[in-house]
Order: C-alpha cells, then sequence, then structure tokens
C-alpha cells in the first residue's frame, strides 16, 4: 500500500497544464515550514482545476495520496532521485484572503476538501 497524508503551505501558485491525458495541476508544498522539506505535488482533472482555481502560494494545505520515485541522471552525469506526491485528495485548511464562501465555510469549523471522483 502506497499512502501518504502531509500537511503544509504552498511555496507556489499551482501551474496548471491541460495535457492529451486531461488537465494537470503541480506546486510545492513546504512540509517543515522552513522550506528544508519541499515536495512536488500533482493533481489530476477535476481536482486539479479546483487546486488551480481556488489555491494560491501561502496557502496551508492537507495533502493524501500516492508518493511516486523517480531515478533519472542529471546534466552532470550522476544519478539523481525525485519524489514527487500524485494528490487524490487536497483540503484547504485556512481561508483565502478573499473567498467569501470559503471563509464562512472555515468560521463554522468546517473544512473544505476537494477529492479525485471516480467519474473524472
Amino acid at each position: 500500500m502506497n499512502v501518504i497524508t502531509l500537511t503544509g503551505r504552498l511555496i507556489d501558485d499551482p501551474a496548471r497544464t491541460d495535457t492529451g491525458k486531461g488537465i494537470k495541476a503541480t506546486f510545492h508544498l513546504d512540509v517543515d515550514g522552513r522550506r528544508r522539506l519541499r515536495l512536488p505535488v500533482t493533481t489530476w482533472n477535476q481536482l486539479a482545476g479546483t487546486c488551480a482555481t481556488h489555491l494560491t502560494r501561502g496557502r496551508h494545505v492537507a495533502v493524501s495520496g500516492r508518493l511516486d520515485h523517480n531515478q533519472f541522471t542529471g546534466h552532470d552525469g550522476k544519478k539523481r532521485d525525485r519524489w514527487e506526491i500524485t494528490a487524490t485528495a487536497v483540503t484547504f485548511l485556512d481561508a483565502p484572503p478573499d473567498g467569501l464562501a470559503e471563509a464562512s465555510a472555515q468560521a463554522s469549523g468546517r473544512r473544505l476538501t476537494a477529492v479525485v471522483g471516480s467519474g473524472g
């Protein structure tokens, strides 16, 4: 079983890309609060659209999904490792500065969660 759940803040705004496979959004998550442990996160389709629309740099989120590992050879000829989270759920843990609907949900104690659905 390959399941990971982490919380942290976005280091950058999500970058949305329309690929031949669907919509993809990527961002980096600062896990330790000092930017020493920053992991790339990839979301797809409906979840990608939600993240690209509603998330911005600095937002606090919980990310759940699969941890992927790739090895490659860098330009200098050395082998490198890349770890990446492919998210199946992203929970918004704070309200955006201008998000009234999310702010009211936050004030009432509810968390907003975007989840990949089987219907796409």
